[in-house]
């Protein structure tokens, strides 16, 4: 980040610049201090293994798609699967 910032002090002159232009000005010394380097990779990335409440949820809301119930939406779904998550969780 130094970096960046000094190459956008470097690149101000002693004039009167907009915010667009100071807004593309740091934009290239970004673009430059970061060329050809990877801040995170999601390719390299290790996938946490879902969770058991991830995996019982994923299932009831498969379930609860199966009953084909009228007017529920994508949000309902997922409240009857936390309160189904709520019961089952006092059983194991």
């Amino acid at each position: 980040m130094e970096q960046v910032l000094a190459d956008f002090k470097d690149s101000i002159e002693d004039k009167e610049y907009t915010f667009k232009d100071l807004s593309r000005m740091l934009e290239v010394a970004y673009k430059k201090s970061f060329k050809g380097k990877k801040t995170k990779s999601s390719a390299t990335d290790v996938k946490k293994e879902p969770s058991v409440y991830n995996n019982f949820v994923r299932e009831e809301i498969a379930r609860i798609k199966e009953q084909k119930l009228e007017g529920v939406s994508a949000a309902d779904y997922m409240k009857i699967a936390a309160e189904r998550w709520q019961a089952h969780k006092k059983t194991i």
